[in-house]
């Protein structure tokens, strides 16, 4: 049986932000109790040991994991075992103060930045009651991640709302340590309804293209890339998957050890590969 070396821990359900196409969403799932989140910590700690994966890493995801309100206390707790952190978050709430006393403790910083138009933004649902960010405020947050020396790593869903847009003057300016672009792609019962923002394999070609020609640092991840390789655990502690575009279920984490459960999980060990191949390093 293969070992896979990142989980991604979407911790909470709730957002402050309404993205049409958002797959990071579990119905009617609350927050775990600090207890809780810990017992699957834990578990996935030693689900690490017994593989001998010396560089595993816990990626804290949601909804908006900031929005976790024991998460600075997750980050240590999960530092202490030896393992790796990472936070994917909407950026809205991050400033350079909550960065800076994460210093040491998070190797990578991922924020989702889809647009720099106030009016695609409110559009896609990326901004919280009409406020979104600017890039003054994606510069001053950059400028701390770097300063801290923690990997800034960019998430960019290409979909039918912003594939006229250029974002190099954002890439240039913040100079993240890795871009991922990623073709919009629907789950089943998740988000269908965000149908007509869907673009051909050509469409987000010709967008990477664009801006490839100016970045090494991008990955492009379109349609299907995420199937069978995003191995997650949503907020109550179930292990799911993307399995062929609908989200399946294999065990739960409060009650099975990951390693067990893991023996069920059909991930396609290339495909996952090939998404973690590039490290991101500050």
């Amino acid at each position: 049986m293969n070992a896979y070396s990142v989980v991604n821990y979407h911790i909470t359900n709730h957002c402050n932000y309404q993205c049409a196409y958002c797959f990071g969403k579990f119905d009617g799932q609350e927050n775990p109790s600090l207890d809780k989140a810990k017992m699957i910590i834990d578990n996935t700690a030693s689900y690490f040991k017994i593989n001998r994966i010396q560089h595993g890493r816990i990626n804290f995801a949601g909804g908006e994991p900031m929005l976790y309100p024991k998460l600075d206390e997750l980050i240590r707790y999960t530092y202490s075992l030896g393992i790796s952190v990472s936070i994917v978050t909407n950026g809205s709430l991050l400033t350079p103060e909550r960065i800076r006393s994460w210093n040491g403790l998070v190797s990578c910083i991922g924020i989702s930045i889809d647009s720099l138009c106030e009016n695609t933004n409110i559009q896609i649902g990326r901004c919280c009651r009409g406020s979104v960010k600017t890039m003054e405020d994606w510069l001053a947050i950059a400028t701390a991640i770097h300063e801290c020396g923690i990997a800034l790593k960019i998430n960019t869903v290409v979909s039918k709302l912003n594939i006229q847009e250029n974002l190099l003057p954002l890439y240039h300016a913040i100079a993240p340590n890795k871009i991922k672009l990623l073709q919009m792609h629907l789950i089943k019962g998740i988000n269908d309804w965000a149908k007509p923002y869907k673009i051909t394999k050509q469409e987000f070609d010709d967008f990477c293209e664009r801006h490839s020609s100016a970045f090494s640092i991008i990955v492009a991840e379109p349609c299907g890339s995420m199937e069978n390789s995003y191995l997650m655990i949503n907020p109550v502690g179930n292990v799911q998957l993307n399995n062929n575009g609908i989200y399946e279920c294999y065990g739960n984490c409060c009650d099975t050890p990951l390693c067990e459960i893991m023996k069920s999980v059909p991930i396609d060990a290339d495909k996952f590969n090939s998404r973690y191949v590039r490290e991101v390093k500050p």
